[in-house]
């Protein structure tokens, strides 16, 4: 396969493209969901341009979900203005609390005022546990609870975190999901709403955190999170010894096993 940048020098905006029905574009993964009238794998799309197949380019696109960065650059390269909206870029690993960036599932958060922010669901080509799902045609359950859980933390960094004077250690409590729907692999929207539970404390907040995602402008799933934000070096020091106690318990119990084992 030719390198991205390669791709991208090779492939042109048709002449015709207006003239061209809308089209989504998903990630080879959801190859089953190409199938239906309108959409088509990144590939697939790719392939057709670089044949220079006058049917190729669409009048207007939408990214979906599933495409990797190589395919998002040579995409927005290739089809120029042809965009219903400029595709968000990714929220930081900062506010997410992620190690790699591949592993961010939500877009940059924008404020919506009261305590609320919203972002786009941004799921790309990286394969893992959580993605690993049979269909081909909609998103796993778990990689929203995911999504909505990376939205929850970049929405208390925004309120407590980024700016703030203290550095907060989150533990997370309790966690309700109900589904209305599948979610398909097409934009999606989560909306956050930070809601304080003992307003006035100042080392530890607890916090309900309600999540709604929505797509094609139905409400397909709800989550609320309990966080409780406490000094994060108190935090870091509780599980410090909380991990000990733990270390110190299996071994003690390993020990007994092994001793009751032992023939008399």
């Amino acid at each position: 396969m030719p390198h991205p940048a390669e791709v991208a020098c090779q492939v042109t905006v048709l002449p015709t493209m207006r003239d061209r029905k809308p089209c989504i574009i998903v990630g080879n993964a959801f190859a089953r969901f190409a199938q239906h009238e309108s959409v088509t794998t990144a590939s697939d799309l790719r392939r057709r341009l670089l044949l220079r197949d006058a049917n190729a380019a669409p009048q207007r696109v939408l990214l979906g979900q599933g495409l990797s960065d190589a395919d998002r650059e040579v995409l927005i390269h290739a089809l120029g203005d042809a965009f219903v909206r400029e595709p968000a870029p990714r929220a930081t690993v900062e506010l997410t609390h992620k190690r790699a960036d591949e592993h961010v599932l939500i877009g940059c958060l924008k404020s919506l005022g009261d305590h609320s922010y919203e972002c786009e669901l941004d799921v790309n080509d990286v394969a893992d546990r959580l993605s690993d799902h049979v269909t081909g045609q909609h998103l796993g359950g778990m990689l929203l609870v995911e999504a909505g859980r990376q939205a929850c933390i970049a929405a208390l960094e925004c309120e407590y975190g980024v700016d703030g004077p203290m550095k907060w250690g989150l533990a997370w409590s309790g966690l309700s999901v109900h589904f209305q729907g599948y979610v398909y692999p097409v934009p999606a929207r989560l909306v956050v709403s930070v809601r304080e539970t003992n307003p006035g404390e100042i080392k530890k907040r607890s916090v309900r955190v309600p999540i709604e995602i929505t797509q094609a402008g139905k409400r397909v799933c709800e989550l609320e999170l309990t966080i409780t934000l406490i000094e994060q070096h108190v935090l870091e020091g509780a599980e410090d010894r909380r991990a000990r106690q733990v270390i110190d318990a299996v071994l003690r119990e390993e020990a007994s096993e092994a001793a009751v084992a032992q023939p008399a």
